[in-house]
């Protein structure tokens, strides 16, 4: 059935061939296939396929599995795993300008930071991990990013996307903003060809944590950032409870003068303070531990520096173990020298 939908070449059951079973990070399991959809109208199919087989769907990206959510779960034996991996529906589009971008959910974050610097802006998901270029969707699905201040992490009220109903059918939610719906809308993406005549005039909803940078900096009782925060519409922190088709991102200027600064603060008080003081006024900040940012040198240095270390503490210990001993030996010599004077 999925063959048929998708064409044999793209519904892989040669587990030799489905490399997406497994994480270039982390996670390994098993799947019945692995389905990679051409269009829109293809993913939604294979989604109801597996829907009306029983079988359990695992949304994938780009494979790079950075939280182990996007391959099949190992020795998961009460329904079998189909893998509906997104990457080819990978079109990104600028709109409003460039101050937005429309982005389909294998399209990946280097790529959208690569459009965005094309018309002077910065993308949203700037990461350590952008090499691997995860995509888009998986952004949204697990909240990643949050360590550049100013962003926030991956949000989204603006998002194509497709649930099942308490009917076990497939249902398709649009909140893009955009003026096309249905197979019009799915052709424009697919096909890249919006234009600004297809946004929606005012669109109210938000491509972005805008508020984040205030709540962040804010000393108070409450959270800013916490793992599965769910705030939003359903797509953010969904971790696979859906499937994401499209979705929209607001995009960053860039600053005209940077200057990069390489701060450290010696105790959480003065991060603190730094933080609120420093932070807000900033382009942009990065937050992150010392060894992110770590030179080899360094590396060799500190890893030196920590061997040492060991090295003294053992020293030490060995040296209250030999006193220890020492002194019990020299308590039972007195003790047996009374003991013979009595």
């Amino acid at each position: 059935m999925l063959r048929s939908l998708v064409g044999s070449e793209m519904c892989i059951r040669d587990r030799s061939r489905a490399v997406t079973l497994k994480g270039a990070r982390l996670g390994r399991g098993e799947a019945l296939a692995v389905v990679q959809p051409g269009t829109i109208e293809e993913a939604l199919a294979s989604l109801q396929a597996c829907v009306d087989a029983d079988a359990c769907v695992v949304p994938q990206g780009a494979n790079t599995s950075l939280t182990g959510g996007g391959v099949p779960r190992p020795h998961a034996e009460d329904r079998p795993q189909v893998v509906i991996n997104m990457r080819r529906l990978n079109s990104i589009q600028p709109i409003d300008a460039g101050e937005r971008f429309v982005c389909m959910a294998g399209a990946g974050i280097f790529d959208l930071s690569v459009a965005a610097g094309r018309v002077g802006r910065e993308s949203h998901s700037v990461l350590g991990s952008m090499f691997l270029n995860p995509s888009v969707a998986a952004g949204i699905a697990f909240s990643s990013g949050g360590t550049q201040m100013r962003k926030g992490p991956v949000y989204t009220e603006r998002v194509l996307y497709a649930v099942v109903d308490s009917n076990a059918k497939v249902r398709v939610v649009d909140s893009l903003g955009l003026k096309p719906t249905g197979a019009e809308l799915y052709s424009k993406l697919e096909d890249s060809t919006l234009s600004d005549q297809d946004v929606l005039p005012n669109c109210a909803l938000k491509g972005s944590l805008e508020d984040y940078k205030n709540q962040i900096c804010e000393i108070d009782d409450t959270v800013a950032r916490w793992n599965a925060d769910t705030r939003g519409p359903a797509p953010n922190r969904s971790e696979g409870k859906l499937l994401i088709l499209a979705s929209v991102h607001d995009s960053f200027a860039k600053p005209s003068n940077p200057r990069t600064l390489w701060v450290s603060v010696k105790d959480f008080e003065t991060a603190q303070k730094f933080k609120y003081d420093v932070c807000l006024k900033a382009a942009a900040v990065s937050y992150t531990h010392l060894r992110a940012h770590e030179t080899p040198e360094h590396l060799v240095c500190r890893l030196l520096l920590e061997k040492k270390k060991k090295l003294i503490i053992a020293s030490f210990f060995i040296f209250l173990v030999c006193v220890n001993f020492i002194f019990i030996h020299f308590l039972y010599i007195s003790y047996t020298h009374i003991l013979y004077h009595v």
